[in-house]
């Protein structure tokens, strides 16, 4: 990251927790508001018929303007375990309509495979998954195992949201 300019363009939630909100298992794409430009009518669309031509508007843009490789997007807040299917198939749909744009959320849980680019681990969940927190941070980003440089591993975990990188690579 470049200190004093805009080096990233983040993208909010493209989804939303159903009726029982986070502690629920139903994670839902946004509908999206239009106006019917015939009729003046206020429109909502499906995220069919809404969000995805408007993801794929947008990705045409952000490479036209040679900006989409900065560009990360959120899909829904903090997902846990319980409703990590949920989250995963509304990443499955932004990958889709948005291929190639890299994804970023807060997470309460694991195991989102390379649905998710970048873990911003809840600090309340670090001392119970401190551990698959390390093995991901080592084995997917740094190459290693736990056993080779844990010290390492530790200071890369601890600089994670500062940018910080004592190998040199790109957070």
């Amino acid at each position: 990251m470049k200190s004093g300019g805009v080096d990233r363009i983040e993208l909010w939630h493209v989804a939303h927790y159903g009726e029982k909100g986070k502690a629920g298992k139903e994670i839902i794409l946004h509908n999206v508001e239009a106006i019917d430009r015939k009729t003046g009518e206020k429109l909502l669309l499906s995220s069919d018929q809404g969000l995805a031509p408007l993801l794929e508007d947008l990705r045409g843009h952000l490479v036209k303007k040679r900006w989409f490789d900065k560009t990360i997007i959120h899909i829904a807040d903090e997902p846990s375990f319980h409703n990590l299917e949920q989250w995963k198939t509304a990443a499955r749909f932004v990958r889709q309509h948005m291929p190639g744009i890299k994804t970023i959320d807060a997470i309460g849980a694991t195991g989102f495979g390379d649905l998710l680019d970048i873990m911003v681990p809840l600090t309340l969940n670090l001392n119970i998954l401190f551990n698959e927190y390390l093995r991901v941070l080592c084995q997917s980003i740094l190459g290693l195992s736990p056993q080779q440089d844990e010290d390492l591993a530790l200071d890369e975990l601890c600089n994670w949201h500062s940018g910080i990188s004592p190998l040199g690579l790109d957070l």
